[in-house]
């Protein structure tokens, strides 16, 4: 008989193997514990629903804890040793048939609900009328899901903080249907059909604002049709921070934790609001057809009609501010000097006039200059070198006379210069060699002599203009 080509401990190698699986199998099951039958019997109900699309969900463990875009945790309940299903994502699967989200709705213990990118057009009634999801969701993503009609009732789901129904095609009222939503934080309604007046039939829960929307941090209803006057309710929430308008609201003064405002890209009618830099960080005015008299209190107090306010000073918490493509006129006041904290200044495109003030050179947190097409004149200021952290300088399209400072070549981190269409003269500084990050020099449309001198650290992107 012959002999065995294996050593007499293979077998038992062979055992040892097996059970190191069946432990390694047994630790994965013990580290996620099973869900209830009737939890484990929806999710292989949905599974079964989505198998039909063109998603491969993978699903193939035994244990749907362990399914991508799924999270549970240990059950509430001190009965159980199994776990609950308290995240779900099925954002971008291609699902339409809306009958998912209806047993998606037997899912009582989940709190985060992500079905973005989808198809649904519609919500099933049962989703916001029975459904026992609804005591326990705090966070529901239904964004980019193509639904249109007008806006189904949340006002049910008591316990949401969080409520994304951005990029759909909703329309009408949206008012009465987010009414009990007390603990929301976040809400986001941009991106829609929604018309009329912005919904001011909330206004009778407002009374008690200090918790109904007291926890409201971010409000972004831009890019709909709404119209009207924001009312003054909107700004008693007292944690808001970020609001996203389609139209400069008349009260922003009064909201002391908003730090973005965010009203770019309009084409505004009427007066500018005052004192909406009151406590604003980040402005974005640019791109409007702003037209008669920017209010002298655009800064905070009453100055200038039709120019920047010297009481800009008074913004000290602005850290970018663009006013570009507007019609501003006059100077630049030397107050804005006092913005301390400002990174990015553009008053780009603009009619202002007279010379840049040299105190302008004390906004050393200053990254981005941008001044070009206006009517500026003078010298260029020699203290621009102050500004150490300064990348962008844009002077193009300007007046500007006298020779460049060769000051300005200190600047060791500037990646852009453009003093393009001026009247500067003179030579071509020779320390324009000393700017080791420079990537565009312009300096095109000058009266200008002699040639840029070699620049060994300039990488082969730069892109060199002279005159």
């Amino acid at each position: 008989m012959a002999k065995s080509r294996h050593g007499p401990c293979s077998c038992h190698v062979m055992l040892l193997v097996l059970f190191v699986l069946f432990l390694h199998a047994s630790m994965a099951t013990a580290q996620s514990p099973q869900l209830s039958e009737a939890q484990e019997r929806i999710m292989r109900n949905l599974s079964n629903a989505v198998s039909t699309t063109m998603w491969n969900w993978n699903t193939t463990n035994s244990n749907p804890c362990l399914w991508s875009g799924v999270i549970c945790s240990k059950s509430m309940d001190s009965s159980s040793s199994g776990s609950t299903i308290t995240q779900l994502s099925l954002s971008g699967f291609g699902l339409s048939y809306s009958a998912i989200l209806a047993s998606i709705c037997s899912l009582d213990t989940l709190q985060v609900l992500d079905v973005s990118g989808n198809s649904f057009s519609k919500l099933p009634d049962v989703f916001t009328s029975r459904c026992p999801m609804m005591a326990s969701l705090t966070a529901l993503n239904l964004s980019q899901d193509q639904l249109d009609g007008p806006l189904s009732d949340f006002s049910s789901f008591d316990q949401l903080e969080v409520l994304d129904l951005s990029f759909n095609f909703l329309n009408g009222d949206a008012g009465t249907k987010l009414s009990s939503l007390h603990r929301l934080r976040s809400l986001n309604l941009s991106s829609n059909g929604f018309a009329g007046d912005i919904p001011t039939n909330m206004a009778h829960f407002w009374k008690n604002w200090h918790y109904t929307y007291g926890n409201l941090t971010l409000l972004d209803l831009g890019q709909n049709n709404l119209t009207g006057n924001v009312p003054d309710e909107f700004f008693r929430f007292s944690k808001l921070q970020i609001l996203l308008l389609s139209a400069i609201p008349a009260s922003l003064s009064s909201v002391s934790t908003l730090y973005q405002l965010a009203a770019n890209q309009n084409i505004f009618s009427g007066l500018i609001p005052i004192g909406i830099t009151k406590h604003a960080k980040l402005l974005d005015l640019s791109y409007n057809m702003f037209s008669g008299e920017i209010p002298s209190d655009l800064f905070s107090t009453p100055v200038l009609n039709g120019s920047i306010p010297d009481t800009i000073a008074e913004a000290l918490r602005l850290a970018y501010l663009e006013l570009d493509a507007n019609y501003l006129v006059g100077g630049i006041p030397w107050q804005v000097s006092r913005c301390s904290n400002l990174s990015l200044l553009n008053l780009a495109d603009n009619e202002l006039q007279g010379p840049v003030p040299n105190v302008l050179g004390n906004l050393d947190r200053l990254v981005v200059l941008k001044l070009q097409m206006n009517n500026l004149d003078g010298r260029i200021p020699s203290t621009l070198p102050n500004m150490s952290s300064l990348r962008t300088l844009n002077l193009s399209h300007n007046s500007f006379e006298g020779v460049i400072p060769h000051e300005i070549f200190r600047l060791s981190r500037l990646s852009v210069m453009n003093f393009q269409g001026n009247k500067t003269s003179g030579m071509i500084p020779t320390s324009i060699s000393a700017l080791m990050f420079l990537i565009e020099l312009n300096l095109g449309d000058n009266e200008l002599t002699g040639i840029i001198s070699a620049m060994p650290n300039c990488r082969p992107s730069c892109q060199l203009f002279s005159i």
